[in-house]
């Protein structure tokens, strides 16, 4: 579970852009949290 402060961090980290995310950055924002595996 992921809220989004923690996927503002996770966004800063250098692996980012290596992580293919699911989650577009825009529903990212409406939604409350998710999940990543």
């Amino acid at each position: 579970e992921v809220t989004p402060d923690i996927y503002e961090i996770f966004k800063k980290s250098s692996w980012w852009n290596a992580y293919h995310c699911s989650v577009s950055d825009r529903l990212a924002s409406v939604r409350p949290y998710f999940c990543m595996q």
